[in-house]
């Protein structure tokens, strides 16, 4: 029961500490409880640590900044669940929260360009056979074994990353006796 307390109050005192960091990335880049949305990159890189991978974050981007602006609060609810969910646990089923506790609705009324009335809820599901980087904590597609972002190596692919290194070498012409 002690693990399990320490454990809870180390990911408090973590939240707490990204917390802290998105409000004064927030005054840093805005007024304190918006952003301009094409602040969205910097926010991430700069501000929070992380690899900005176009090919997964700006559809949040999209999300988030629809109205031109990047509210704190929201940012931080999808922001805190993006960090701190664990992939396996998720249905699949993720949505964005938007001020007024209104999923996936805008703080105007306007429905999202491209999704009609259904909501944002599916712009953010997640394969389920996808893998979260454990260096720069992009969700990268089952299939690839090194993310898309930084490179690294998935958790337990090694062996295939280091073949598929060693064939790409002697398709180069580096392979034993080649001159």
């Amino acid at each position: 029961k002690d693990d399990e307390d320490d454990e809870d109050d180390s990911v408090g005192s973590e939240m707490r500490e990204e917390a802290d960091k998105i409000e004064a990335a927030f005054c840093r880049l805005g007024d304190g409880e918006a952003i301009p949305s094409d602040a969205f990159p910097l926010l991430m890189e700069e501000d929070m640590g992380t690899t900005y991978c176009a090919e997964e974050l700006d559809a949040v981007k999209a999300v988030l900044g629809a109205t031109g602006s990047i509210t704190r609060s929201a940012f931080e609810a999808w922001y805190m669940k993006w960090l701190f969910d664990d992939i396996n646990d998720s249905s699949g089923e993720e949505e964005i929260v938007v001020d007024h506790g209104e999923p996936g609705g805008r703080e105007d009324g306007a429905e999202h360009p491209a999704g009609g009335g259904a909501g944002w809820g599916n712009m953010f599901k997640v394969d389920p056979d996808s893998w979260k980087c454990d260096a720069c904590m992009v969700q990268n597609p089952s299939d690839k074994i090194k993310c898309m972002a930084c490179g690294a190596v998935r958790e337990g692919k090694e062996a295939e990353a280091e073949a598929e290194a060693e064939a790409a070498a002697v398709s180069q012409g580096g392979g034993i006796g080649s001159d």
